[in-house]
């Protein structure tokens, strides 16, 4: 009888069994955990008398499998449209585990095609702002005039999950005037 703690007793009140372990069984595997929770485990090893002994207590935190959280209307805008530069702004996503101060952005640019999922973005975007916390606006410069330009945004939380926002596409106005018609002659016919 233990007059003071005892592991064992309080293991046995307050745990739950999740895995009987049989003589000679070094591994259990347990499933049905919570995403992004703290468990803690022990071993209770007991012989045919009922001895009892504890081994020391383990604490596991399972992974965090969500990825951020777009706010709703969280689309890439476009401001300071120039011939040569722009500037992109974007709201803050959001994350269960991840403070919002702490979520990571990347810009990326491409100007052969659509980068609308992670997959595209990684494979065939350029990197325009490379991994930074706290951001939401990028200027963009030494663009060519009259030129189309996609761009899109990564946010990604401390656990490596990634979201994309909405692909955004967006043509530098030209600087080029246009060539009037008929040499910029006007011509006045059957004047009355």
């Amino acid at each position: 009888v233990c007059e003071t703690f005892c592991p064992d007793l309080a293991i046995e009140k307050n745990g739950s069994i999740v895995s009987d372990i049989l003589l000679n069984t070094y591994t259990s595997t347990i499933t049905g955990l919570s995403e992004s929770t703290e468990y803690y485990f022990n071993i209770l090893v007991s012989d045919e008398n009922q001895n009892k002994s504890v081994y020391q207590t383990i604490v596991v935190k399972t992974s965090d499998l969500t990825a951020p959280m777009l706010v709703s209307g969280s689309d890439i805008t476009v401001t300071n449209l120039r011939s040569d530069k722009l500037t992109l702004t974007w709201q803050k996503a959001f994350d269960a585990d991840t403070p919002q101060e702490e979520l990571l952005y990347s810009l990326y640019q491409s100007i052969n095609g659509t980068i609308e999922t992670i997959e595209d973005i990684l494979a065939f975007g350029v990197i325009i702002q490379d991994w930074s916390s706290n951001i939401t606006s990028c200027e963009i410069t030494n663009l060519t005039e009259a030129s189309q330009y996609n761009y899109n945004v990564i946010v990604q939380d401390k656990s490596g999950n990634m979201t994309a926002y909405a692909m955004k596409s967006v043509t530098t106005p030209g600087l080029t005037a246009p060539v009037p018609g008929n040499n910029g002659t006007i011509t006045f016919e059957n004047i009355q």
